[in-house]
């Protein structure tokens, strides 16, 4: 079953008030979430379905000490040397909660990266600055930053939410 998350339409709202939302609203928020309502004849039906659907995301965001270690996102980015800057190199990224890992290729192991950034040390999401282009962001601790170019600006902008989102699993985030 796929896995959904709350949205602004459907938060709040109690499994027993989703009958009070129209056929149409409750099928948006299915397509959204990508929920497949075939064989859903009747409303009751529909709403059943997305009532299963909001309990599985509230026991899978309850775990959230499982839900650290799945990778939210992975793929090859370059990085930019941090001192020397002339030497770009491709390396395997993987955002694992909140730690930004890299890899020389994609079949090493968890256990071996070549570098670790924790984001909680890091400003919330990739920094643009004069300099780099379109494709092209950093993150900053500091007075470090690591520069990653991605193959298309779509692409750091994937990078750039998930960064982002991965500050829930942060110790400040959890304490709030």
């Amino acid at each position: 079953p796929p896995r959904i998350v709350k949205s602004m339409a459907l938060s709040g709202a109690s499994s027993n008030s989703l009958a009070a939302f129209s056929i149409a609203q409750l099928k948006a928020e299915a397509d959204e979430k990508g929920i497949d309502l075939r064989n859903c004849v009747e409303k009751e039906e529909i709403v059943k379905r997305l009532e299963a659907a909001l309990a599985e995301a509230e026991v899978e965001s309850s775990e959230m000490v499982g839900e650290w270690s799945k990778p939210q996102m992975m793929g090859w980015l370059k990085k930019d040397a941090v001192v020397s800057r002339t030497n770009a190199r491709q390396r395997y990224f993987v955002l694992m909660g909140n730690f930004l890992l890299y890899y020389e290729n994609a079949k090493e192991c968890v256990f071996h990266p070549r570098g670790v950034w924790c984001l909680d040390d890091c400003k919330r999401g990739l920094m643009r600055r004069p300099g780099l282009s379109d494709n092209q962001a950093c993150l900053l601790r500091g007075t470090r930053e690591l520069v990653l170019t991605a193959e298309s600006v779509d692409e750091l902008k994937r990078w750039n939410r998930a960064v982002q989102d991965a500050h829930r699993y942060s110790m400040a985030a959890q304490e709030a």
